[in-house]
């Protein structure tokens, strides 16, 4: 009898795949605040890999910004929300500025 270990594994790790259209309706429009300064989020795209994720996003606000994220395909909109409020707060050229 063959053990289906490989199967349940494929299985277990297929269910924590988060969908592109899951992560892009949850993340567009939505706002994200650092600081004093707000931005709404605008998804430009969601684009897959074998097994990395590129999220594209504009944020609007006072100034203009674009980011383009690598992900894992498990990684959920917090962790994006978290990822960019990082990049911001952090080093805030490190999201390009849009003239």
């Amino acid at each position: 009898m063959a053990s289906n270990v490989p199967e349940r594994a494929l299985k277990l790790v297929w269910s924590s795949v988060i969908k592109p259209e899951q992560l892009f309706s949850a993340l567009d429009g939505r706002r994200i605040k650092i600081g004093p300064t707000q931005w709404k989020i605008a998804v430009c795209g969601v684009f897959d890999g074998v097994d990395r994720r590129w999220v594209q996003i504009a944020l609007h606000g006072a100034s203009e910004r674009l980011a383009t994220l690598e992900l894992r395909l498990s990684d959920d909109a917090k962790k994006v929300r978290n990822r960019l409020a990082r990049a911001l707060s952090a080093r805030p050229a490190s999201v390009r500025s849009v003239a």
